[in-house]
């Protein structure tokens, strides 16, 4: 949605943190599903989740915003720090522990930094091969 129309893309976490409508459909679906997160997670899970999905949305805005630019040498990290934010693997990793599963943060905590690498290398990976295949590449 970032590259088709980034005004709505904008707008959206303003308008989420001031329970304003949203302007575009889709992302009044969203919202709606961010709001249910501390009926699926406990608070620390729910709190992770939404924090992990505002980064994404505000990071894939900025993705679009840099996408013209020239990377700066001295960048550093900074592609993986991008790459990390949408990725979203946080979000992804907290949600394999919904309230039903009746675990106590503390039993997985010490992993979700090793979930959120291998949810995000997993994406790159069948990405690429997605890549790979539709443009009938054979070779790495």
């Amino acid at each position: 949605m970032a590259s088709r129309d980034v005004a709505f893309l904008d707008a959206f976490e303003q308008r989420f943190l001031r329970g304003q409508p949203q302007q575009e459909p889709v992302l009044k679906v969203f919202a709606e599903a961010i709001l249910s997160l501390c009926d699926q997670y406990d608070t620390l899970a729910a709190n992770a989740i939404l924090t992990a999905t505002l980064e994404f949305i505000n990071s894939s805005r900025m993705e679009h915003a840099i996408e013209s630019a020239a990377l700066i040498q001295d960048a550093g990290s900074f592609p993986w720090y991008l790459r990390d934010q949408t990725g979203i693997g946080k979000a992804y990793a907290f949600m394999l522990f919904p309230k039903s599963k009746k675990l106590a943060s503390t039993d997985f905590m010490q992993a979700l930094s090793d979930m959120n690498y291998w949810i995000s290398a997993t994406n790159d990976l069948l990405s690429y091969v997605s890549v790979l295949l539709s443009t009938g590449e054979r070779s790495c």
